[in-house]
């Protein structure tokens, strides 16, 4: 997918040195090159990013990430959150509570159950090993 937003190495001769931002939850959708993806895969990283750490930055953005290949492009898979890294249970849960609307004291509370559940829990992405360690 093409995007519209400058390589690091235009910004730089525009400006004369280096731009750097970082990007977390909070400012993820400035993102120049997100506006060519689907509404639903934007809202995926929010509901995850809500629950696990999320943090990339501009060179990761402008220089690793090859757009056109992305949902797949590894190094996109390696920054941003992705839906199968909660349980489905506990996606549907966090994105219920974002979709409400809630406040950000809920939204934290959910998250942190969340987190609470899928520290304790041996059963990873919905394969439970109980009883078949082989």
């Amino acid at each position: 997918m093409a995007h519209s937003a400058p390589p690091v190495a235009a910004r730089r001769a525009a400006v004369g040195k280096t731009v750097y931002t970082a990007y977390s939850l909070r400012n993820f959708r400035n993102i120049p090159q997100l506006r060519d993806l689907p509404a639903s895969r934007i809202h995926e990283v929010e509901v995850v990013g809500s629950v696990l750490p999320f943090k990339t930055n501009s060179y990761v953005v402008d220089e690793l990430i090859d757009w056109s290949r992305v949902p797949d492009d590894p190094i996109f898979v390696l920054n941003f959150p992705q839906r199968d890294m909660l349980m489905p249970n506990d996606f549907s849960d966090m994105e219920s509570v974002l979709d409400s609307g809630a406040d950000s004291r809920t939204v934290r509370e959910a998250a942190n159950a969340v987190r609470r559940a899928t520290e304790a829990n041996p059963a990873i992405h919905g394969r439970s090993y109980a009883g078949n360690w082989t």
